[in-house]
């Protein structure tokens, strides 16, 4: 093999190496950003779990006071 050869056999695995490097930063940060995001859409299920649990206490208690207050009606329980 000559020396010219030699170089361009060196500057293409050299070249092969580098891409292969970046490659490898390219899916590392894909990977962490992916995992950022799984963590961001777990995030925001809770606290829409959270925010549908509040509304759904809140319409619990509007409903428990409309009963009481029915209940406190002299005419509640009373066929008209």
């Amino acid at each position: 093999m000559n020396a010219a050869t030699e170089m361009n056999n060196y500057k293409t695995t050299n070249l092969l190496s580098k891409w292969e490097s970046q490659a490898e930063e390219q899916q590392q940060h894909h990977n962490e950003q992916q995992h950022l995001a799984w963590h961001e859409l777990g995030r925001a299920r809770r606290e829409l779990n959270g925010q549908e649990e509040a509304r759904v206490k809140s319409k619990q208690v509007a409903a428990l006071a409309r009963f009481v207050a029915a209940s406190r009606h002299r005419s509640f329980g009373r066929k008209a």
